[in-house]
C-alpha cells in the first residue's frame, strides 16, 4: 500500500480531530464533576429598593465547596423563573473565592421585576393552589477560575419555592 501525501494529511487531520474531541469530552466531564462538588443553601434576604418597576434584594447564599480545589467566582448571572414566568435576575456584585472543603457566605443581588408577573399571575396562583407549591428555576452561568483553568459553567437549577426557601 502506497501512502500518498493526501492520505498522510487526511490521517493527520482525522487523528487531530479525534484527539481534539477526546480533549473536549474530558474538559466537559471535569467541569461537570466540579459543578457537582458544590452545594448551595439560601440563608437570608433583605429588600434594598422597592418600586412599582423593580424590587431589589440582597440574598445571602451559603456555597459549599466539597472539592480540594479553590475556585474564584468572577461573575454569576442567573435568570429566575417562577412557574415558567421570567421574574428577574440574580447577579454577583463582586468576585469571591470559595476555598477548598469549606463554605462561603456570598451576598448576591436579586432584581425582581413585578410587572413580569402581571400577565401570568392568575396561572401562578392557580398552579400554586393545586400543587401547594410553585416551580422555581435558575438558568444562567458562573464564570469560574480555578488554578489556570477559566470556564463559564452553565447553571440550570430547578426546585420549588417551598424546597428552596425551606418553608
Amino acid at each position: 500500500m502506497k501512502l500518498t501525501k493526501n492520505k498522510i494529511v487526511g490521517g493527520l487531520v482525522i487523528t487531530g480531530l479525534l484527539l481534539g474531541g477526546y480533549a473536549l469530552f474530558r474538559f466537559v466531564m471535569a467541569q461537570t464533576n466540579l459543578l457537582a462538588q458544590y452545594s448551595y443553601k439560601f440563608v437570608g434576604a433583605r429588600i434594598r429598593k422597592l418600586s412599582k418597576e423593580l424590587v431589589s434584594f440582597e440574598i445571602d447564599l451559603e456555597i459549599t465547596n466539597k472539592s480540594s480545589v479553590e475556585a474564584l467566582i468572577k461573575e454569576l448571572f442567573l435568570k429566575v423563573y417562577l412557574d415558567n414566568t421570567y421574574v428577574g435576575n440574580v447577579t454577583s456584585p463582586t468576585s469571591f473565592i470559595v476555598s477548598p472543603n469549606s463554605t462561603y457566605k456570598a451576598t448576591l443581588k436579586f432584581d425582581f421585576v413585578p410587572m413580569a408577573l402581571k400577565t401570568n399571575i392568575v396561572n401562578i396562583i392557580f398552579d400554586a393552589s393545586l400543587q401547594k407549591d410553585v416551580p422555581l428555576e435558575f438558568k444562567g452561568y458562573a464564570s469560574i477560575e480555578s488554578g489556570k483553568i477559566k470556564s463559564d459553567l452553565p447553571i440550570n437549577y430547578s426546585t420549588t419555592f417551598r424546597e428552596y426557601f425551606e418553608i
